[in-house]
Formats: C-alpha cells, sequence, structure tokens
C-alpha cells in the first residue's frame, strides 16, 4: 500500500511541475525564444559550448565561434558549468527546445530545492515542515523578481544563483546545530553559486553576515571552526575559476563592466512601490520591482502577526526577516545614500536593485513561517497565482 508520505511527494512535485508550466506556458505557446536584456550574451556563450562540443573541446574556447570570432575571454568572468544543459539539450534537439526546456527544467527543479532545504529546518513541530517548506518554495519561485531574471532580463546566471540561495541558507542555519553535518551545504552552496554567477556570492554574502550578527548570543568554538572550515572549502573548490582571471587581469589590460553612479542607477521608492502593487512588466531599469505576489504576501502576513501574534510560533524571527526584507528593499532604492559609496568596492554590484533578490527571500521566508502555521487550503494557492499571472 503507498504510504502518505509518498502521496504527499507526489502532490507536491505534481503541482511544482504545473506551476512551472504556468510560468512558461506563454513562452511555449509562441514558439520563440523571450529576448531579454542580457539574453543575446548568454546564447552565445551557449552557441560557444555547442560549437565546442561538436568539434570535440570539452572546454568552451574563447570567442572562436560565437562573439563575432572576435575572441573574447569572456568565459574566464562569467562561469558557463550552468550553461552546459542548454547546449547538451541544443546538440540533442534544436536551440529552441534546449533553451526554454532548460529554462523550465531549472524553475521546476528551484522549486524542489526551496522545498527540500527549508523542509531541513527545524521548527520545532514536525507538522509544520510541509506545508512551511510548500508554501516558501511557492511564494519564492513565483515571485516577480526571479521570474523577471529567467524572462524578462534573460540574466541565466543570476536567475540560477537565487535558485541556490536556499540551499546556502540551509547550510548557515545547520552551523547552529550541532546534531548535524548538514552545515557543509554552506561552503558547498556558496561554490555552486560561484559557479552560475560570481557577483551573487558577495551579495548574499552580506545577507549571510547581518544574520551572523543577529545571532551573535549562539557564537560558540565549534561555530567558529565550522565556519572556518567552510571558508576553506569555498576557496579551495573555486581556485578554478578565480587563479585565471587573475592571472588574465595582471597579464592583460582588462575592460571591465561600465557601472552608472550607484545613486542614479538606485530605484525611485514610490515608483518600486507602485510599480509592485500594479505587478508591472519591468521595460526599464528603473521599473523593476518585487511584484504583487510579494506585496500582497507581506501586508497580510503584518496583518496576520498583529491579529494572532500569540497563536503563531517563531514570531521574533518572523520579525527579523520582515525587518531584513523590508532594509534590503530600501536599500535597493535612492532613500539609501549610495553617493557615498560609488568610488568603494560596493560598486561592483552596478545596480543596487539586485539586493531585491534577498528582500524577496526574505519576505517570502516569513510569509511561509506564518502561513505554514494556518490552515490554508493548498487549492486556492494555483487559483490565486494564475489570478495575479
Amino acid at each position: 500500500m503507498i504510504n502518505n508520505k509518498y502521496l504527499k511527494n507526489i502532490y507536491y512535485l505534481t503541482i511544482f511541475l504545473i506551476n512551472s508550466l504556468l510560468i512558461f506556458c506563454l513562452i511555449f505557446k509562441s514558439h520563440g525564444i523571450t529576448l531579454g536584456w542580457d539574453t543575446q550574451f548568454h546564447i552565445n556563450r551557449i552557441e560557444e559550448i555547442v560549437k565546442s562540443l561538436e568539434n570535440g573541446h570539452l572546454l568552451p574556447s574563447h570567442g572562436t565561434y560565437a562573439f563575432s570570432h572576435i575572441g573574447l575571454a569572456v568565459n574566464y568572468f562569467y562561469p558557463y558549468l550552468f550553461l552546459y544543459p542548454f547546449a547538451i539539450l541544443e546538440i540533442l534537439f534544436n536551440p529552441l527546445f534546449g533553451y526554454n526546456v532548460t529554462l523550465l527544467l531549472m524553475t521546476f527543479i528551484g522549486f524542489i530545492i526551496s522545498y527540500l532545504t527549508i523542509k531541513k529546518l527545524n521548527f520545532g513541530d514536525e507538522q509544520y515542515s510541509d506545508p512551511i517548506a510548500f508554501w516558501f518554495s511557492i511564494l519564492y519561485n513565483n515571485s516577480s523578481y526571479i521570474i523577471f531574471q529567467s524572462t524578462l532580463r534573460g540574466d541565466i546566471g543570476e536567475f540560477i544563483a537565487l535558485i541556490l540561495l536556499p540551499i546556502v541558507f540551509l547550510g548557515f542555519q545547520m552551523l547552529y546545530d550541532k546534531n548535524t553535518n548538514l552545515w557543509v551545504l554552506l561552503p558547498v552552496g556558496l561554490v555552486l553559486v560561484a559557479y552560475s554567477h560570481l557577483l551573487s556570492v558577495f551579495i548574499f554574502s552580506s545577507l549571510l553576515l547581518l544574520l551572523f550578527c543577529i545571532k551573535y548570543k549562539y557564537l560558540s568554538v565549534n561555530i567558529l571552526k565550522r565556519l572556518i572550515i567552510s571558508i576553506i572549502i569555498f576557496l579551495v573548490l573555486v581556485t578554478p575559476i578565480i587563479i585565471p582571471m587573475i592571472l588574465l587581469t595582471r597579464s592583460t589590460k582588462v575592460l571591465m563592466p561600465m557601472s552608472g553612479i550607484l545613486q542614479d542607477e538606485a530605484l525611485n521608492p514610490l515608483e518600486l512601490l507602485t510599480n509592485s502593487i500594479k505587478n508591472s512588466i519591468a521595460v526599464s531599469m528603473q521599473s523593476i520591482n518585487i511584484g504583487t505576489l510579494t506585496i500582497v504576501v507581506s501586508v497580510v502576513s503584518i496583518i496576520i502577526l498583529i491579529i494572532k501574534q500569540k497563536k503563531i510560533a517563531h514570531t521574533n524571527e518572523i520579525k527579523i526577516f520582515f525587518i531584513l526584507g523590508l532594509t534590503y528593499t530600501v536599500l535597493s532604492t535612492r532613500l539609501f545614500p549610495w553617493f557615498l559609496l560609488n568610488n568603494s568596492p560596493i560598486r561592483i554590484i552596478q545596480f543596487p536593485w539586485r539586493l531585491l533578490g534577498i528582500a524577496t527571500f526574505c519576505f517570502a521566508y516569513a510569509g511561509a513561517l506564518e502561513f505554514g502555521q494556518l490552515y490554508i487550503s493548498k487549492r486556492l494557492i494555483l487559483g490565486i497565482l494564475v489570478c495575479i499571472r
């Protein structure tokens, strides 16, 4: 007889698959590729891998086949590990199939990663683990900012990095659990992020640093030991991509991507709020937003927290992540004096609105902690999501 746990897993996987198909159904129907801001750049990188593989080379060359054959050393600075699935499916089928289906599969995997990682966290009562993990997966992976990365912006690297963020988060949280070795997911997760989008390691580390400061009361010798080992593991495993970059920059003059003035690249706070409420499509960098779903979830969660605070567990953690989400949202706007940091190393982020990825994560996690403790029918979720879309 099939047990309930098996049926529940099938149920969740089915919802995640349907949800993934809903996100990409219009793209598949158009029989084309969504040409986002960075799509052409990444398609060129994929084509470079395809041609290299077809000519018997496992590692891609540096602009021999793509990028107008001018020999760009782009792969030194943009890791290409996660582009291989796109290339392999293109070789087996065609470019259109390879690109769209790989994005679909990665979206589906993103739902699964979010669910499995959050489920591993200790919420004190096992009956809440499944619903909290489920809600987080739905809220996080349906957020406008993540979908924007894979479609309208077309930044595959940053999209994959955001998918991997829950692994990094789980690993960090497990640093404080002496009864498990899952803390190794911290360096492993960061290494995977580095091999998808190096800049995201820097951005995600800001969240880890804040959480580390918040948890200062729980600091111990064992935690410091685990943290040092994690740093060593990370540095060793990213050596294959870091060393070539250093050698190239020392031997050749490298023109880095142009970045404007951080204060100008930051979002107008009023426009961010307006565009998020209207779930506006980002037609320019100044119209990027976190979307209606995240706004609605945040508002509803705050109302529930006020009304049912005594009936909800983990209220302090919920408040912390709401504050962190709000903090990163404010940091993405001109309310923060970015002009003070324009000549600092932080300028490397180029666009302050990149912090909206962490804001989205924090809001989704805080909302999931609440919704997972309430008896809300999951059958309503897909209907709500369809209406929002």
